[in-house]
């Protein structure tokens, strides 16, 4: 999408200067909301909308509403954040029932089982959705730019060549307006004890009490109502895990794929009855099912829509297969709070008072939109969403767009690549590498002291280190700079030997005669080992406590888990980014067990 699109899409109608991010979209995970927010941020700066000295007014302290402020804040923009609430992140802050992995809706595409967000900045591990705050919280605090909490916004309005948000009792002008009102509060029906879907609930715990099988209503089959049914029926059940467990072979992967048509919108409600899937599929599942809950899950027609996760339809569909899950079409009208439990009425059901333990109402979230803007201009915003093949959670940034500028935010040290040169003279491998990437590259060596080892290079006023160190047996050479850029041009531009060589460190077609080394300041040390496609990640450290909270010590809990979860494909440029993001922002320790 270009940027001119990106704006058309995001605009409030009406409106001139004033956006929203993911509103009314249809993909609303917390990665697809700031894929958004970068890409709002880069189309405006693209046009000179958002430039130095730019007024600009956030309303929503969420994770959208935080990743364009962080863009727009370093673009030298005056960003002012408000937030009702009295924390950032507030809904998902304290929640360690929710598992979010940022490309598992993509599954079963390559690359959905990768653990790390790959944004400018605020990027995140897979964890629990309270971790997850945790981390970006690190990030943005580094900012220093401290939203206003407790103001909620009434409305916004257009006053001369301004834009005006109206608060309780005060107002303020803005050129740019972005309303970063995320997923809002969860709609319920009369009766029922809401539960939001980020509060803690222990539902995918086992069953305490004298009753051995507890009843369960599940309503909505969105992908809110869908994975509470997985946590529901099946043990210890996160997205995570779940691939990791069952979605991994090439068979279970096309299975799914094959499984696809007759789980959609356009098949027969019924539709799913008429997939086969391999015995080994069933059992695999069939093996995690819990017997200590009774699922009934309930929606107004067909189970299964397109824009839920294929993940999700499918485990839920084999549990069909399975009888593990019982179906009740039909709109729940109330709840009914009777004896320790509920009663949930359903409008259209043979049976229409159905006796459950508890009842979880997952019907989608209310438009916190609507009450900022006219009618008419959100009408005209849902005529254009409606039926819109929606790209926007894609990401239409250019690669390089921030990373420079966040760097003084995300690392307090430069990040090293060392690549190991064993048997050979140290000093001719080190002049060669340095004479063809000069020859090759629009770069200036400012210090020249190779003599002990060190040079300084620049690259449109980027600066890099080589340092040259020579050991009995192997020679390292390393590059070191704060400009990831750089880094990324040093060791991937395609007209040098150089990106030969690295490509055969990556490939394996030259094993053994290089290693490359990731080191992160004095604490982790990331090496590549092994060839072809069959690679593992190896963490060492110098110290018994490592600057690095995403490896979330108690759902990883040990060195092996680790590695074997890095099992990827991976080329240099990924290394490097890697490293990069798991670095000075965090500071929790975590001690290998």
């Amino acid at each position: 999408m270009e940027d001119t699109e990106i704006l058309q899409l995001f605009g409030i109608p009406g409106y001139t200067g004033a956006f929203q991010i993911g509103c009314i979209a249809r993909r609303l995970t917390i990665h697809a909301q700031q894929r958004r927010a970068f890409n709002l941020a880069w189309a405006l700066h693209s046009q000179d909308l958002l430039v130095t000295g730019s007024r600009v007014g956030v309303i929503g302290a969420g994770f959208s509403g935080l990743s364009f402020a962080a863009a727009a804040h370093v673009l030298g923009a005056n960003v002012r954040v408000f937030e009702r609430m009295q924390d950032a992140l507030h809904m998902q802050r304290g929640n360690d029932s929710r598992f979010i992995q940022p490309y598992v809706y993509d599954w079963p595409e390559p690359g959905s089982t990768y653990p790390l967000t790959e944004l400018p900045f605020l990027n995140w591990f897979a964890g629990q959705a309270g971790t997850v705050v945790q981390q970006v919280l690190r990030q943005w605090n580094r900012l220093g730019v401290q939203p206003t909490y407790g103001h909620s916004a009434q409305a916004i309005r257009t006053v001369g060549a301004e834009l005006e948000i109206e608060f309780e009792g005060t107002t303020e002008q803005f050129d740019i307006v972005v309303l970063a009102v995320g997923y809002g509060l969860e709609t319920t029906v009369p009766g029922h004890l809401r539960l939001s879907y980020w509060r803690n609930d222990g539902l995918d715990q086992p069953v305490l009490g004298e009753q051995p099988v507890q009843t369960f209503l599940v309503s909505g089959s969105g992908d809110g109502g869908l994975i509470e049914t997985l946590r529901l029926k099946l043990k210890d059940f996160d997205h995570w895990n779940f691939i990791r467990s069952v979605f991994t072979s090439e068979p279970f992967i096309a299975a799914a794929r094959d499984a696809a048509p007759f789980l959609s919108e356009a098949a027969h409600p019924n539709a799913w009855a008429d997939i086969t899937f391999p015995p080994a599929l069933i059992v695999e599942i069939d093996a995690q099912v819990r017997t200590d809950t009774r699922v009934i899950l309930n929606s107004t027609d067909r189970i299964f829509k397109d824009d839920s996760s294929l993940l999700n339809r499918v485990a839920v569909a084999i549990l069909l297969h399975l009888d593990k899950i019982e179906l009740v079409n039909g709109r729940l009208l109330r709840c009914i709070q009777k004896d320790g439990g509920e009663i949930a009425v359903v409008a259209g059901c043979t049976n229409q008072d159905i006796a459950t333990t508890q009842t979880i109402v997952r019907h989608g979230a209310r438009s916190e939109l609507r009450p900022l803007i006219p009618p008419a201009s959100m009408d005209q915003l849902l005529d254009t969403w409606n039926g819109l093949d929606d790209e926007t959670h894609l990401v239409h940034y250019r690669p390089e767009f921030l990373v420079d500028e966040f760097m003084p935010f995300c690392r307090e040290t430069s990040c090293r690549v060392v690549f190991r040169r064993v048997g050979l003279n140290a000093q001719q491998t080190i002049t060669q590498i340095r004479d063809d990437l000069l020859a090759t590259l629009p770069l200036t060596r400012t210090v020249s002291s190779i003599e002990n080892g060190t040079e300084t290079w620049t690259w449109n006023g980027r600066t890099a280190t080589l340092h040259a160190m020579t050991f009995p047996h192997f020679s390292d050479f390393v590059i070191e700079t704060p400009s990831r850029a750089l880094l990324n041009l040093l060791l991937h531009e395609d007209r040098h030997p150089y990106q030969q060589l690295a490509l055969n460190v990556t490939t394996g077609a030259d094993e053994g005669s290089w290693e490359p080394i990731l080191l992160d300041g004095p604490h982790i040390w990331l090496t590549l080992e092994g060839s072809g496609t069959q690679r593992v990640i190896r963490l060492q450290t110098t110290e018994p406590n490592i600057d690095y909270s995403m490896l979330q010590a108690h759902r990883i809990g040990n060195r092996d888990r680790f590695l074997d979860m890095l099992r990827h494909t991976w080329t240099i440029e990924r290394m490097i980014d890697f490293a990069w993001r798991m670095t000075a922002p965090f500071s929790k320790n975590f001690s290998w067990k």
